[in-house]
């Protein structure tokens, strides 16, 4: 099956619903960046690249399988 990237507004859903449970390392740490980049997305004063956005929907494909 091939994986698709999120668009931005679903980046923002998903980062919105973590940040509820983690911290902003701990998702950093996952999507392979800093918490500084994760905050930045956060406050939309950057933009992840497509390679973030493709393993953010990596990491919720995962965690649909899981439950």
């Amino acid at each position: 099956m091939a994986m698709t990237s999120l668009t931005k507004d679903q980046f923002l859903r998903y980062l919105t619903k973590r940040r509820r449970k983690e911290t902003l390392q701990a998702i950093g740490k996952d999507l392979g960046v800093s918490r500084q980049a994760v905050k930045q997305w956060i406050d939309q004063m950057n933009e992840p690249s497509r390679l973030v956005l493709l393993v953010a929907a990596m990491h919720i494909q995962m965690d649909g399988k899981r439950k």
